[in-house]
């Protein structure tokens, strides 16, 4: 599992299109945040042709906005593929606790939620499938659309590969479910501490959106700064 992330951390960092596009929009971001906080204004800027100056101030901050929302959308584009890699990543070390799957070779059979919801609602004796030499079964954990988690099966053998999904709200439980998404939870806010291709990825979308936030809800943060920031 280490030596994925040092994988991935490569590939983040050597992904220039990715780079350029964070660099982007972690600045511009970071002006609208000064513009829409400080109450800062551009009074002129330097193009390859000419100097602009600039005398309707919230035009600036609309600009800057439109801006910061496209380049969210092109941030998207070139990182979507290492959305998908991390999620691949805690994913799977969530699955290797013994709450979803546990094995031990000395025992009979294996245990976890994991091998009950096989024994269950597949028509594959799962347990044989671990021992067989024969017989492989892989499975992953998957997220869709409005909170839908599935625990899929991939059982392949010399001649054929058959997938099953299972939906773990509908199979599983409410509470079962409840509690699948608080390891969910956990997993993923730990993966913030403890491997850095997270922030890596997630800030500049963070920065973007608090500063498209702040263009809407100007009043309310000005408020808030008064509060915090005696004058």
């Amino acid at each position: 599992m280490a030596e994925k992330y040092d994988n991935l951390r490569n590939e983040i960092d050597s992904d220039e299109g990715l780079k350029s596009k964070r660099k982007l929009l972690t600045v511009v971001s970071l002006i609208l945040l000064a513009i829409q906080f400080s109450g800062a204004k551009v009074e002129e800027a330097n193009t390859f042709i000419l100097k602009l100056s600039f005398s309707h101030q919230g035009g600036i901050a609309f600009l800057l906005m439109l801006a910061v929302l496209f380049l969210l959308i092109r941030y998207y584009n070139y990182a979507r593929l290492y959305h998908e890699k991390l999620f691949e990543l805690w994913s799977s070390r969530m699955l290797e606790d013994p709450f979803f799957y546990s094995y031990d070779p000395n025992e009979p059979d294996a245990s976890g939620l994991i091998i009950e919801l096989a024994r269950k609602h597949l028509k594959v004796d799962v347990d044989n499938v671990i021992r067989s030499d024969h017989e492989d079964c892989i499975w992953k954990y998957d997220h869709r659309w409005c909170f839908s988690r599935y625990i899929v099966y991939l059982f392949h053998n010399e001649y054929e590969l058959e997938g099953v999904d299972i939906n773990l709200l509908n199979k599983a439980g409410f509470l079962t479910y409840l509690k699948i998404l608080r390891y969910e939870l956990i997993y993923q806010v730990s993966g913030f501490f403890t491997h850095r291709e997270n922030l890596d990825i997630l800030t500049p979308y963070l920065l973007g959106l608090v500063a498209v936030f702040s263009y809407f809800f100007n009043e309310q943060v000005q408020y808030l700064l008064k509060a915090f920031i005696p004058n």
